[in-house]
């Protein structure tokens, strides 16, 4: 600890067990900070406290620098707090307010400066009304409730920011290290080398404990090296929030209104929620990748009109109930099931491109792995067109030709088209 001038004065009486205080002022730095009340059981390993805690003012910025852990967040501004304390010290119910007066913080790429708000609790629900600030150039704007704080949080939020760099977030995140050392580096060793993470089974259950959430959040506009987006809009009521996704149920909802996107594996890799919501068309994009199909819609540059997305949960299953993109590569429209934990897939995609008959396929395997197959009413209106002596098969298989499109440039020596073959019998036949 890198502790400022400090003055303390207690007045307490009791014992090893139960301890009443009368008064506990501390002066650290340029923050007040005073506590009294009662602790019982202090033996037990399960205190109990009834206490009063008022600070005020607290100078933020010094208390931040205070411990390693706090430095970078790089904290200024200042906050008051007047709460009472009670119950298990574990797990307390609070009752009192708490006020930000021009917070600023550098978290996960997010410079956030001049936050003004209050919050407010009871035992039963923790209130933030009207937190306002800027953020990395965007005003942004939440209010929020988390009621049964105690026992399962149920975590309500609304919010809108005006801007987001999602390039300066993700890119703040940096390499993720392993135990044998940061990435793209040696072997740490000696006092520099890092403690090794603990096993998943070490970690404290409150770090997996499911969350139930709710709420909306809209973005004016997205920018990022591979993606700008505007009017973006979420909505969600979800139970059984983890990291893993094996327990999520619930709905969610998404809609960007125009913008353009290229190299959706740069937005999605460091972004599991980036990934979620846009697997529709990650799955678009790998099966044109496959080369299997003429005609499939190009997503290595898009400017699109509209994405929309409209989602339910189950046990870690997503149900695609409208995925939707209108864009200058085509209109793509998914629906099926992904299982998130797994990445397994049970999707059916029609996509229309201008100039070319529509395309329906299912999508089954998994994400690093999809199985193909196009749907029988795919080939419906091909047929009847095939019946009047076209070849319209040739926008659809790859390597089917048939038709002047495909012919062989002069000097080419000729090529065997099976397709061709197959359809001069059927003209032959009609």
């Amino acid at each position: 600890l890198n502790l400022p001038a400090v003055k303390i004065r207690l007045k307490a009486s009791g014992g090893l067990d139960a301890a009443d205080i009368q008064e506990l002022a501390v002066h650290l730095g340029a923050s007040v900070l005073s506590v009294a009340g009662r602790a019982q059981a202090l033996s037990s390993g399960s205190p109990v406290v009834n206490l009063r805690v008022k600070g005020g003012p607290l100078a933020l910025g010094e208390l931040g620098a205070m411990h390693p852990a706090g430095k970078p967040f790089a904290l200024s501004g200042g906050a008051s707090v007047d709460m009472n304390i009670e119950g298990p010290a574990d797990k307390p119910a609070l009752r009192g307010t708490a006020k930000l007066e021009g917070l600023g913080a550098k978290a996960a790429g997010l410079e956030l400066s001049g936050f003004t708000g209050s919050i407010t609790a009871d035992p039963s629900v923790i209130r933030l009304d009207s937190l306002a600030g800027d953020a990395s150039g965007g005003r942004l704007t939440v209010s929020g409730t988390v009621s049964d704080y105690r026992r399962e949080p149920d975590i309500r939020f609304k919010g809108r920011l005006t801007r987001l760099d999602l390039g300066r977030i993700f890119s703040a995140k940096g390499p993720v290290e392993s135990s044998s050392g940061a990435a793209g580096k040696g072997p740490a060793s000696g006092k520099d080398a890092p403690a090794p993470a603990p096993p998943a089974a070490q970690l404290p259950a409150a770090a997996s404990r499911p969350i139930r959430t709710s709420g909306s959040f809209s973005i004016d506009e997205i920018v990022h090296p591979h993606l700008e987006g505007k009017d973006f809009s979420i909505d969600w009521g979800l139970t059984g929030v983890t990291p893993d996704f094996k327990s999520l149920n619930g709905t969610a909802g998404l809609r960007v209104k125009s913008g353009k996107f290229e190299s959706m594996e740069a937005i999605t890799q460091k972004s599991r929620l980036a990934k979620v919501l846009l697997m529709p068309l990650m799955i678009v994009q790998k099966v044109g990748k496959l080369g299997i199909l003429k005609g499939m819609p190009d997503l290595s540059r898009v400017t699109f009109k509209e994405i929309l997305g409209d989602y339910s949960f189950e046990q870690g299953v997503m149900t695609l109930k409208q995925s939707r993109l209108d864009s200058s590569a085509g209109d793509i429209a998914s629906r099926g099931k992904v299982d998130l934990p797994q990445e397994k897939i049970e999707v059916a995609v029609t996509a229309r491109v201008a100039g070319v008959l529509p395309l329906e396929f299912n999508v089954t395997g998994t994400l690093a792995d999809p199985k193909v197959r196009l749907s029988a009413r795919t080939f419906a209106q091909p047929l009847n067109e095939l019946l009047k002596g076209g070849n319209p098969l040739k926008n659809i298989l790859k390597g089917g030709s048939g038709g002047e499109a495909d012919a062989d440039e002069p000097g080419d020596e000729k090529k065997p088209d099976p397709v061709g073959a197959i359809l001069d019998i059927f003209k032959k036949r009609k």
